[in-house]
């Protein structure tokens, strides 16, 4: 619990930081935007391996490279590129894949617009033609902060769970984590 209290202190921090020094934009995301926006989330937990009480600890790392585009200034589709890197317990393991879901960006809050996505994705991992993994929910809240014209800086608290039913490498896992990301959109 000590790593969620850490990750939701750090994302309210960051948080803080962007709002204030953002520029007072109330600008919403127009109707028929397409938007690129790369995200790097990132996780570690420490533990003590039970029975042999040595420290051990797992970092992960999340590289979502997404398109969307906006139907309505609240609600938009969107499809991505997944890698992602877990290290930690005496294994490296990377996967490549894709995702799809639904954003919802709420109302304007001063220059942030708050938002909630929802995506399901597939990564098969290195190494391996049969360690596959479906990735659901994958779920992300957090701010977006107008930093230039048709840019924005991201700041998320996601969650995500994995799903490996035959894998030999990896068992089912819960991730929560930190994203930062950058929009960039074209009307």
């Amino acid at each position: 619990m000590r790593i969620a209290r850490r990750a939701a202190l750090a994302a309210l921090a960051i948080s803080a930081i962007v709002t204030s020094v953002a520029a007072a934009n109330t600008e919403t995301i127009a109707p028929g935007t397409f938007e690129f926006t790369p995200t790097l989330a990132f996780s570690r937990t420490s533990f003590t391996v039970p029975g042999i009480n040595e420290n051990a600890s797992i970092t992960h790392f999340d590289l979502n490279a997404t398109v969307a585009r906006s139907f309505t200034e609240q609600f938009q589709l969107m499809g991505g590129l997944l890698v992602q890197h877990h290290a930690g317990t005496g294994e490296d393991l990377t996967s490549y894949g894709g995702s799809v879901g639904a954003m919802l960006n709420l109302p304007v809050q001063g220059s942030v617009i708050p938002f909630a996505s929802l995506q399901m994705g597939f990564v098969q991992y290195t190494g391996s033609e049969s360690d596959r993994a479906m990735l659901a929910p994958m779920m992300r809240l957090g701010v977006r902060s107008w930093i230039a014209d048709q840019r924005t800086l991201n700041v998320s608290l996601g969650y995500r769970h994995e799903i490996n039913p035959e894998s030999s490498v990896r068992d089912d896992a819960n991730v929560f984590d930190i994203g930062v990301g950058v929009s960039m959109m074209k009307k």
